[in-house]
């Protein structure tokens, strides 16, 4: 699967689960299923993680759910809840400042 074909996948996943709503406070809802999926459907190497983001800066929100990658690069479904200029909506790359934190490994990678 080529990285164009995962951001799709991701899309059209976290589409038909929003349904319209605003992604803030929802990446758990979208992260720990599409992980699930994209392990099961498309033997993706990957594993959700839940990070403390208390007192990080632009954030508004306590922590955050996104999905770890087999290869060490962060895949986050709901970026765009952050409100950052530009951001994509669903970001596919080395960890950010939302992604930093020491993570507890929600699923096996």
């Amino acid at each position: 699967m080529t990285d164009d074909d995962l951001i799709r996948v991701c899309f059209e996943f976290r589409v038909g689960l929003l349904n319209g709503r605003d992604p803030e406070g929802c990446c758990a809802m979208v992260a720990i299923p599409l992980a699930g999926y994209l392990r099961a459907a498309h033997n993706v190497q990957c594993a959700t993680v839940k990070n403390d983001l208390t007192g990080q800066p632009l954030s508004t929100v306590a922590n955050h759910v996104w999905i770890l990658l087999g290869d060490g690069r962060a895949l986050d479904p709901t970026y765009d809840q952050f409100g950052i200029k530009g951001a994509p909506p669903i970001y596919l790359g080395e960890p950010t400042l939302f992604h930093t934190d020491t993570p507890r490994a929600e699923g096996a990678a």
